[in-house]
C-alpha cells in the first residue's frame, strides 16, 4: 500500500498534468465516453489519463477555446482564474452537449469524445470563429442546473 502526503500527491499529479484527460470530470459524470481515457491509480486515488497524444492535444485545445468563448454564457470566471469543481463540470459537460448538438448528423451519441472533437476541428476548419457556433447550444445548457 502506497501513501503520499497531500503535497507529494499534488506534485505527482502536476507532473502528470500533460497527460490528464481534459474531460475527466465530464466522463466521470457520464456526459460522454472515450476509449483513450483510462484510470490510473495514484496513492489509492484514481486520475484519468489520456493514452493518445494527438487526441489529448485536440481535446485540450477544444476545451480551452470553449472556455474563452463561454465565459459569459456559463457564468465562469475569466480564463486566468481557476475553476471550482462545479464550474469545471459545467464547462466540460456543456462543451460536450454543445458539441454533440452541433455535430448532429456527423456523429452518433456513441462516438467517443476525442473523435467528436476531431470531427469538430475537421468540419469547422474553414470558419473564422468556429467556437462561436457552439454558443447557442451552450446557452441552453447553461440555463440548466447541475446537481452534484
Amino acid at each position: 500500500m502506497s501513501h503520499l502526503d497531500e503535497h507529494s500527491f499534488r506534485a505527482v499529479v502536476q507532473r502528470l498534468q500533460p497527460r490528464q484527460c481534459p474531460f475527466a470530470q465530464a466522463l466521470d459524470e457520464g456526459c460522454g465516453h472515450c476509449p483513450y481515457s483510462d484510470y490510473a491509480l495514484l496513492a489509492e486515488r484514481q486520475i484519468r489519463l489520456c493514452r493518445h497524444e494527438a487526441h489529448h492535444e485536440l481535446c485540450f485545445r477544444f476545451l480551452k477555446a470553449v472556455r474563452v468563448s463561454a465565459v459569459l454564457v456559463l457564468k465562469l470566471p475569466p480564463p486566468s482564474k481557476k475553476l471550482t469543481h462545479r464550474q469545471a463540470l459545467r464547462l466540460q459537460c456543456g462543451a460536450l452537449v454543445a458539441l454533440r448538438q452541433w455535430l448532429e448528423s456527423k456523429a452518433s451519441v456513441d462516438t467517443p469524445v476525442a473523435e467528436q472533437v476531431a470531427l469538430f476541428f475537421r468540419h469547422s476548419a474553414e470558419r473564422p470563429h468556429p467556437f462561436l457556433d457552439l454558443i447557442p447550444y451552450l446557452v441552453t445548457f447553461g440555463e440548466r442546473p447541475i446537481s452534484l
